[in-house]
């Protein structure tokens, strides 16, 4: 990775941090409920992190689902 792209991600985290602080001071001090603001939080960071890792991990999906189910068959073979 060149160091350019590197500096260019630590602004972009820098600034999305920075933007996150101003937001929730302004929720909070404008009277909005803390346990409100943390599932509206929640909500959002999931509405994000979803399509990023469906997209990040379709490719492993049908292996993952494999393991998984090759593992629930052996334990129930095992226990049965």
């Amino acid at each position: 990775m060149s160091i350019a792209l590197l500096h260019s991600a630590l602004v972009f985290v820098q600034i999305g941090t920075s933007g996150y602080q101003v937001i929730t001071r302004i929720a909070l001090t404008s009277g909005m409920n803390l346990f409100v603001f943390a599932v509206y939080r929640g909500a959002i960071g999931l509405c994000f992190l979803i399509p990023i890792a469906f997209f990040a991990e379709r490719l492993y999906l049908p292996m993952i689902l494999y393991k998984t189910e090759h593992m629930s068959y052996s334990f129930m073979i095992k226990f049965n």
